[in-house]
């Protein structure tokens, strides 16, 4: 169900994109579409999934310590070898899912399993909504700026220039910045929540219970969230002109498998080798085009020049 709602926000966003006039003439980058959705923004889908399941995990552990008393409050996501109770941890977790998708619990229309006769705020549902906003407008920040940079097909170097540079833009810092202060808020709100039901009711776990089962979960987002500022540039001028304008070989399948970074990282041994004379892998990136920019760097490489004075070429491009 969630990526059936993230799947018609993106195409939506899409639709508005190109009724904006932000395509135009440039036409509909497909192939880069597909590729930045599925492949270069996986970190950012385990990064969701990493906050959803950490509310999970507060929420069932509190249901199931309000039923069955504090020696209860453990990670319920590992097996359970009892029946009736793997049943019992089944429908709470089925109705926990359920209540990540609402602000308010009603005592009619509430979880079959979670918090039954409780009604009121579901923190678990702020937590999840929330990181759903906050990552979402991250999400379309990207696929907005894809569709600025010009790019049209997930095999020319100027894709690779917009994934490689997009870290580096300040529109990109500005939202990562605000997912890793929305992250550090989350997990203090997460505290202050335990805090206020301490000795009142049962309906969350006591501070140091929270620490127990979930302090490496909450560390973990931090970080995970603080790699977004992070940048990973290849090896080589990756933002050299001749790059950018050029074309390279991709297998179909890597569109849904291989990363620019990966991708990166091949043309970086391909064009050390070639200055070696191995050319197969330079031959395996660029294809039949006589005129593409490697190749010449293949063919200076296959002299192999004294390491004195080494290719004017490859060394632009190496670094």
């Amino acid at each position: 169900v969630v990526w059936l709602k993230l799947f018609r926000w993106v195409v939506c966003f899409c639709r508005w994109v190109v009724s904006a006039g932000w395509v135009g003439a440039m036409g509909f980058p497909l192939t880069c579409l597909i590729h930045f959705i599925i492949v270069e923004s996986r970190s950012l889908y385990l990064f969701y999934g990493s906050f959803q399941s950490l509310g999970t995990k507060i929420a069932v552990a509190a249901e199931m310590r309000r039923e069955f008393g504090d020696e209860f409050v453990q990670d319920w996501s590992v097996c359970v070898h009892n029946a009736s109770l793997s049943d019992r941890v089944a429908c709470v977790e089925d109705s926990v899912k359920a209540a990540m998708w609402t602000l308010s619990i009603s005592e009619e229309e509430g979880p079959k399993c979670y918090r039954r006769g409780e009604p009121g705020f579901s923190f678990v549902g702020a937590l999840n909504i929330s990181a759903t906003v906050v990552i979402a407008a991250y999400f379309l920040s990207t696929i907005f700026q894809l569709f600025r940079s010009g790019a049209q097909d997930w095999s020319d170097g100027l894709y690779l220039y917009f994934t490689w540079q997009l870290a580096h833009t300040s529109v990109h810092r500005k939202f990562a910045m605000v997912l890793v202060g929305y992250t550090v808020v989350a997990v203090i709100a997460i505290v202050v929540e335990s805090y206020l039901h301490k000795g009142k009711d049962d309906l969350f776990l006591a501070p140091d219970q929270v620490f127990k089962l979930v302090w490496t979960d909450a560390f973990s987002l931090i970080f995970a969230a603080g790699a977004f500022l992070s940048t990973h540039d290849p090896a080589f001028k990756w933002h050299d002109p001749r790059l950018v304008k050029a074309r390279f070989v991709r297998p179909l399948m890597d569109i849904v498998s291989k990363s620019n970074d990966a991708f990166g990282v091949k043309i970086d041994h391909a064009v050390l080798k070639a200055r070696l004379g191995e050319t197969e892998e330079l031959e395996e990136l660029i294809g039949h085009d006589i005129y593409h920019p490697l190749r010449e760097l293949g063919q200076d490489g296959t002299r192999n020049p004294p390491a004195s004075s080494g290719t004017v070429e490859a060394g632009r491009l190496l670094g």
